[in-house]
């Protein structure tokens, strides 16, 4: 058998940097600062120093034109905010032909209370010359139809449903 080492420990007298102090931390931090376009830098500095212009200081600034030049005209040129499908449905008309007793129904049912869809629904047992319109856009008779605006979608696909609304509200535009 090997025989047990001895380990000696010597204790240095000097300090040792205390963490995140070290010459070598603050060389990371300003350049993470220079990395980060000086938002670490500003974060260190006093907000007194880094006053931001408000919203109020920009319109002051755009409704008075410096002596001798015509007035400036502010253009709004972002586009315009996306739409949500309930959005979307409120200037569409939207057709469902349904049955009480089709499961699809009412899975696309769901899917729309739960999105917000405004939606006319069409029950084919329970309505007068539904099947006849009905027939009119699918001749399968296959539920639940849709009828997007114009566009004919048969069957529950919410991929296909969203793409048809959302087309047809942009044709609205």
């Amino acid at each position: 058998m090997s025989e047990p080492k001895s380990v000696s420990v010597v204790r240095s007298e000097e300090p040792v940097p205390p963490s995140g102090g070290s010459k070598t931390t603050w060389i990371v931090v300003a350049g993470a600062a220079v990395l980060c376009g000086g938002v670490l830098a500003l974060a260190f500095s006093g907000p007194a120093q880094h006053a931001r212009p408000t919203l109020a200081d920009e319109t002051d600034r755009a409704e008075i034109p410096s002596e001798g030049a015509a007035p400036v005209r502010i253009v709004d040129d972002a586009p315009p905010a996306p739409m949500t499908l309930a959005t979307a449905s409120q200037s569409i008309s939207i057709d469902m032909y349904t049955a009480t007793w089709c499961s699809a129904c009412r899975a696309a049912h769901r899917w729309m209370d739960r999105e917000g869809i405004a939606y006319h629904e069409i029950d084919v047992d329970q309505q007068r010359d539904a099947i006849s319109a009905l027939s009119t856009l699918n001749p399968q008779r296959t539920l639940p139809t849709f009828d997007v605006d114009g566009q004919v979608l048969v069957g529950f696909d919410q991929v296909a449903l969203t793409s048809a609304i959302d087309g047809a509200a942009r044709r609205h535009r």
